[in-house]
C-alpha cells in the first residue's frame, strides 16, 4: 500500500480512542466526517470480511490508532487481491410475487374472510 501524504492522523496522547474521538481523527470523505455508527458497524460486522479491533472500557467502546491503521491496511489488501469489479453484494434480492401468486393469495384471503363471515 502506498502512503498518501494527504491522509494524516494526529498523534494521540492516550493510546485508546472512543469511537467519536476516532471519527474526529479520521480524514473526511466527500467533506463529511465518518460517522461513529460506521465505526461501530466496522467493529461488529466488519467490511469485506475485515473487522476493526475494539474493546470495552466500562460502557465505552475503544479503538487504537494502530488498530485503525491495521484495519485500513487489511481493507486495501482485500481490494488489491479481490478486485473491486468482482465484489458481490451480500444483500438478498427481494422477488416480487407474480400476478398468479398474488391472485391466489387474494382468493385464499377472501375464502378465510367469508368463513369468518367478515366478507359477504
Amino acid at each position: 500500500m502506498q502512503d498518501n501524504p494527504n491522509i494524516t492522523m494526529k498523534p494521540a496522547p492516550f493510546p485508546y480512542l472512543t469511537l467519536s474521538a476516532a471519527a474526529k481523527r479520521l480524514p473526511r470523505t466527500n467533506g463529511r466526517r465518518i460517522h461513529t455508527s460506521t465505526l461501530w458497524r466496522w467493529c461488529r460486522k466488519g467490511c469485506k470480511g475485515v473487522h476493526l479491533p475494539y474493546f470495552r472500557v466500562g460502557r465505552s467502546i475503544m479503538v487504537t490508532e494502530d488498530g485503525l491503521n491495521r484495519f485500513f491496511t487489511e481493507l486495501a489488501k482485500v481490494d488489491d487481491t479481490s478486485g473491486s469489479s468482482n465484489f458481490k453484494s451480500n444483500r438478498r434480492k427481494r422477488r416480487r410475487p407474480t400476478n398468479l401468486k398474488r391472485q391466489r393469495a387474494i382468493q385464499e384471503s377472501e375464502v378465510i374472510l367469508r368463513r369468518a363471515k367478515i366478507l359477504v
